[in-house]
């Protein structure tokens, strides 16, 4: 019998590749690399003046503008902190183990606090598209008896990663989270679906279509992001950070179009005469 790989495997050698492992955790975060960052945040709040409008004592005639006097019209946003943990831990014998080329592809102290610093930058970033309520989707399933959780929006599946625990509520935000939490096992990233650690209605059992998903921790926990800045519908006369918006929405809550029934090109002509209306000067676009 002639000697064959099966034989003499125990001799053999493995080889390994001296190229760095390669991360496939989303690295790029546009907006969140655009915003300028204040890193000395210190005391009680921050408050962010603007004028939003001028003095109105002004006409033809020289008595009506000075009956008519009017003041500058200011605002100022009184920012308060958030918070967000990203945690690491190893135990000691596997960052011994991990030390120095010879003994490992790469350091545990390395992987996971890096991977700890991403996860946290990741949950900034998504926030910032936000309204501060910390959804990161929405339920579409009908039926509740599976571990597949189907998003309403296959876009949003970037939002979710394995490991996850979630919980859900019916409002987004300025609610309640129902009973219950669920881990997230499995993404599926072509057809918008998230695989639980068990069947939804016994992990959640009030769980219903149209119910918002967050992480475990953030309900009404994150930092206000462009929904709230810039709210799909006019602001209310609730005060958003001590501001109440209903004076001139436009200014002090941005534009709002609607060119759904219109063809892609006209809506985006139209879409930028509307902000150019308002002295706006539109830069980047959205992906």
């Amino acid at each position: 019998m002639s000697l064959d790989m099966q034989s003499f495997a125990s001799a053999l050698k493995q080889h390994y590749t001296s190229d760095r492992i390669e991360n496939m955790v989303y690295a790029d975060n546009p907006l969140l690399a655009m915003i300028p960052k204040m890193e000395q945040f210190g005391g009680k709040n921050l408050p962010i003046p603007i004028i939003y409008g001028n003095p109105q004592g002004r006409s033809a005639v020289f008595a009506t503008a000075q009956a008519n006097k009017t003041n500058s019209q200011l605002k100022d946003f009184v920012l308060t902190r958030n918070q967000d943990y990203a945690l690491a831990s190893i135990s000691n014998e596997v960052l011994e183990a991990s030390r120095g080329n010879a003994n490992a592809f790469m350091e545990a102290a390395t992987v996971e606090i890096d991977g700890a610093i991403q996860s946290a930058t990741r949950s900034l970033a998504i926030a910032l598209y936000g309204t501060g309520s910390g959804s990161i989707g929405r339920v579409s399933n009908s039926s509740f008896a599976t571990t597949v959780l189907q998003l309403s929006e296959a876009g949003d599946v970037t939002n979710f990663e394995v490991g996850m625990s979630l919980v859900v509520s019916a409002t987004d935000g300025a609610g309640t989270v129902r009973s219950g939490t669920l881990d997230v096992v499995g993404v599926d990233r072509d057809l918008g679906q998230v695989t639980m650690s068990g069947n939804l209605s016994a992990g959640i059992s009030a769980i219903a279509q149209n119910d918002y998903v967050f992480v475990e921790g953030d309900y009404d926990a994150k930092v206000k992001g462009l929904r709230a800045w810039l709210p799909d519908s006019a602001p209310t006369s609730s005060p958003f950070f001590s501001v109440n918006r209903t004076s001139d929405v436009t200014r002090l809550a941005g534009i709002r179009f609607d060119g759904s029934a219109m063809p892609i090109e006209e809506a985006l002509i139209s879409a930028a005469a509307r902000v150019a209306r308002e002295g706006g000067k539109p830069t980047h676009r959205s992906e």
